[in-house]
């Protein structure tokens, strides 16, 4: 899965069913073409809408001149918090990595349930953070909850409840979710 352990695991509830149909199509030709403008008019027409995705605070009219990169993985970030709130933070942090461990050794699986799957190409994935990002939809997050709620009665592994948890918050929305690193 490529990930360091040693990162901090965030996860937001995630409108995953409005980012497919709003943004994601955006977003995946802007890494295909390297072409920013797309993503920057989505941030200009729903500006009220966003936040900082550090922060969770609104997005201020000044919001360009406060990129550090400003590349499309930057702009994407901004833009993605129309369908979150930064601020609702349901991720595993460091402990993330003993979880990742069990369930990597199952060959059942083809995606971590505490993950999910990048947006983009595998040559141009979107990672604002540098560190990994990945999307679920609602759908992945009740077969993943499933997985685990069955995987937390036959193992004790810590996390693994916590793990089970965040599903269940987005579950319970029938909602998707949003990981990154």
């Amino acid at each position: 899965m490529g990930v360091d352990p040693g990162m901090d695991h965030r996860a937001f509830v995630f409108d995953y069913s409005r980012f497919a149909r709003e943004l994601k199509p955006v977003l995946e030709r802007a890494l295909e073409t390297d072409d920013p403008a797309e993503i920057v008019r989505f941030i200009v027409a729903h500006r009220t809408k966003l936040r900082d995705p550090d922060e969770g605070e609104p997005l201020p009219e000044d919001w360009e001149s406060r990129l550090e990169v400003g590349d499309i993985h930057e702009y994407g970030d901004l833009a993605l918090t129309r369908y979150y709130d930064p601020r609702e933070d349901l991720g595993m942090g460091n402990g993330w990595d003993l979880v990742q461990d069990l369930i990597h050794a199952d060959p059942s699986l083809s995606v971590s349930p505490i993950l999910g799957v990048p947006v983009g190409t595998w040559e141009h994935p979107f990672d604002p953070g540098r560190l990994g990002s990945y999307f679920q939809s609602p759908e992945m997050v009740q077969a993943h909850l499933a997985y685990l709620s069955r995987r937390s009665s036959s193992a004790a592994v810590a996390g693994l409840d916590q793990a089970t948890e965040m599903l269940r918050a987005a579950a319970q929305r029938d909602q998707g979710l949003y990981v990154t690193f």
